[in-house]
């Protein structure tokens, strides 16, 4: 049989680029950057490593870790859940040595991924960090590390730029993409948003992504909520979830609550 006029295999990509977001939010942070790059590098580029739904979506393999396993608040937390930190990272470290990807991107997470990017520096892999550690706030003696392990930084505020102009680490400001996300929704605001009832007195209820702050947090927002509501006939809530599981999650603590509650919440 013959193959001339068959459809060419489309290429393998050449690259393989590692990236670690953990959290919702810098799943989603990594995943809006990686639909920003020229289609002819996402062709050419294989993203995989530590990601949640919004990455999976982009076309990156989040098989070395579940980024909602990786969101942790406060002290007790991550100490209970240190053995699985250093689980996922042993697990990192090796794709690293073994497949000594083209660049690590990392995003945000700083307590991990500036291990992870100490670790990619000592292998001599490009490290691009997304998202500066507010170190101009609260330990600016990390700086100089930071420096150090990063090749390039990509900042949220033009001020953080100035932050690292005494060190030779590459600084850019690429603006804040709640910003963007703002102003297309301004441009165009969607007409499907499911407030319940009149627009007399909305109110947004916003308990965060991760598991704890949606066990801790909700609960005494929608208190909250239910104490306006009193006060209050007229008010209706929005809860913000970050993906399906959290909206399933909202749901569910929702129906335990009184019907006049449920009725003006959504």
């Amino acid at each position: 049989m013959s193959t001339d006029s068959a459809t060419p295999t489309p290429a393998a990509p050449q690259r393989h680029v590692f990236v670690s977001a953990g959290e919702a939010s810098g799943d989603a942070h990594a995943a809006r950057l990686l639909r920003a790059l020229p289609q002819e590098i996402r062709d050419s580029t294989a993203f995989y490593g530590i990601g949640g739904d919004a990455l999976r979506a982009a076309g990156c393999d989040t098989s070395i870790a579940d980024a909602r396993d990786m969101a942790v608040v406060g002290l007790w937390e991550p100490l209970v859940r240190l053995p699985h930190f250093l689980r996922v990272y042993r697990r990192a470290r090796r794709a690293l040595e073994t497949d000594r990807p083209a660049a690590l991107l990392t995003v945000d997470y700083p307590g991990f991924n500036l291990r992870l990017a100490a670790a990619a520096h000592r292998l001599g892999i490009p490290v691009c960090h997304y998202i500066c550690p507010q170190v101009w706030a609260w330990n600016r003696s990390r700086i100089p590390k930071i420096a150090r392990i990063v090749d390039l930084l990509m900042v949220l505020f033009p001020f953080e730029v100035g932050v690292f102009s005494s060190t030779p680490l590459r600084t850019v400001f690429v603006g804040h993409p709640l910003v963007e996300s703002i102003a297309r929704t301004l441009a165009s605001p969607p007409p499907d948003l499911p407030w319940p009832g009149p627009a007399t007195s909305r109110v947004a209820i916003l308990p965060g992504s991760r598991a704890a702050e949606l066990r801790r947090i909700l609960p005494a927002m929608l208190d909250a909520a239910q104490a306006l509501l009193a006060r209050r006939p007229g008010a209706t809530f929005l809860v913000a979830a970050a993906t399906d599981r959290d909206a399933a999650h909202v749901r569910a603590v929702l129906a335990r609550r009184p019907p006049a509650l449920q009725a003006a919440t959504a």
